[in-house]
């Protein structure tokens, strides 16, 4: 398919706008994880903008990258002066890096200097640890026939809390991914998006399995031996009364 009917565009951007904006507030569980990927992605979409020519949507990505470097620092690091996002931060976040995923897909898929191969799998691979978690959690849930929204602690970023690590490694691991997947994605392009998306998901649910197999090692229910003679037992337990 080359080309789809306007409005349908419209409809499919409103629905994936919505879905992206969403996601980036569910991702918002752990101190700095929000706006570790949004840096990284912001970063990466606005060296591309500067090498294509996009002037000023490199500075909107500047902008957005010298905003959150404080705000980083004082969320997790903060004791007396902490920040913290809030609803309104985390969706104003997946609002600005919607935008600039869909003006990266109109700059980079016209065939031209600033070309990319497989630009759309691209752009999902910039934005797909908040993409992949928020997928993953409503299949859980709609499996547990409940409502996909409902709360639960079944994020990536919960499973590495319960592992022990703290806030700032399991966001350290969680941005690290990230930036193995922008890697892959532009490393990779020429393979195709179909192959290319098939890669993402099988390698995140390869780094989801590993916390989830530790994790079920730690809460192997303990096997109580139970007495081969009730009837000694309560004998026992009434002469000692």
């Amino acid at each position: 398919i080359h080309e789809i009917p306007y409005i349908a565009s419209l409809l499919l951007t409103i629905f994936v706008g919505v879905a992206l904006i969403n996601a980036f507030n569910l991702i918002d569980g752990i101190d700095g994880l929000a706006a570790a990927i949004s840096m990284i992605a912001a970063f990466t979409f606005g060296f591309n903008f500067f090498v294509s020519g996009e002037k000023e949507y490199a500075i909107l990505c500047a902008i957005i990258v010298g905003t959150l470097i404080p705000y980083f620092y004082y969320n997790v690091w903060g004791k007396k002066n902490k920040l913290f996002m809030g609803d309104t931060g985390s969706l104003i976040l997946g609002f600005l890096m919607t935008a600039l995923a869909i003006r990266f897909n109109k700059v980079f898929f016209t065939p031209g200097s600033a070309y990319l191969s497989s630009v759309a799998a691209i752009s999902i691979g910039i934005l797909f640890i908040p993409i992949f978690d928020t997928l993953r959690v409503f299949t859980l849930r709609i499996l547990d026939k409940k409502s996909p929204f409902s709360p639960d602690k079944r994020h990536i970023h919960h499973m590495l809390l319960d592992l022990g690590l703290s806030h700032l490694k399991a966001t350290f691991y969680i941005a690290a991914a990230n930036v193995l997947f922008i890697i892959l994605a532009f490393s990779l392009s020429g393979i195709g998006k179909t192959r290319l998306l098939i890669l993402y998901f099988g390698l995140a649910m390869l780094m989801v399995a590993i916390p989830r197999m530790m994790l079920k090692r730690r809460r192997k229910p303990v096997t109580l031996i139970q007495p081969v003679n009730n009837q000694v037992v309560e004998n026992k337990l009434a002469a000692g009364a």
